[in-house]
């Protein structure tokens, strides 16, 4: 699976590709592993992703993300947004926002890296 860049991130000198991924496990509702990689960081391993899926109360569900960086320091530094609050989440806010806006509306948020 490979996540293409937006036009805002071929402005700041980016390829076609911002990251590759592979499904690890995949258990429908419940949980996706992904081994994930950033076009940015090949010199890293690639991390693993976990998203767990878990219904609170009919109708209501919460989403855990993990995302392992052990032996990724440069990856790490992006997740933690390198010193700057407004830059933390190095992405997975835009992420789970658009995540959250395709499960309730059915459609993609059309605002997200951009």
């Amino acid at each position: 699976m490979i996540h293409h860049t937006t036009p805002a991130m071929k402005e700041m000198g980016m390829g076609d590709e911002a990251l590759t991924a592979t499904v690890v496990e995949l258990d429908p509702p419940r949980r996706l592993i992904l081994d994930w990689q950033a076009a940015w960081h090949t010199d890293e391993p690639p991390q693993r992703l976990t998203y767990d899926i878990d219904e609170v109360a009919p109708g209501l569900c919460r989403v855990t993300l993990t995302h392992d960086v052990t032996d990724a320091p440069e990856t790490a530094k992006d997740v933690a947004g390198n010193g700057k609050v407004e830059q933390g989440g190095g992405g997975w806010p835009w992420v789970l926002a658009s995540l959250k806006t395709l499960l309730e509306t059915d459609r993609t948020m059309t605002t997200a890296g951009s």
